[in-house]
């Protein structure tokens, strides 16, 4: 299975999105079993060609993790946006 190319539900129509637009939930519920543990070079230079990024190559003998740096962004970015709810209530002594 292929993760949709879809944009996540709370993405606005016809925008472009990245995965830190996911929240953890969704990304849990639909999409995060579909991705790999790991994945050899070899199989995606095989599967899906050059990528486009001239900084980095591809080294077909390596096996690189997927599924958990693919989903650090997606956490990471509902931690900054808890964080920042957080700054903006009223201090309180429950905050220590």
């Amino acid at each position: 299975d292929r993760l949709s190319a879809d944009a996540p539900a709370n993405a606005p129509a016809g925008t472009s999105f990245h995965l830190s637009a996911i929240p953890p939930h969704e990304f849990d519920h639909a999409y995060r079993e579909q991705l790999p543990e790991t994945c050899l070079g070899a199989k995606f230079l095989q599967e899906e060609g050059e990528h486009l990024d001239t900084v980095t190559q591809i080294d077909p003998q390596t096996t690189y993790a997927v599924r958990t740096p693919t989903g650090h962004p997606v956490y990471e970015n509902f931690r900054t946006e808890m964080f920042m709810e957080l700054m903006k209530a009223p201090a309180s002594k429950d905050q220590l």
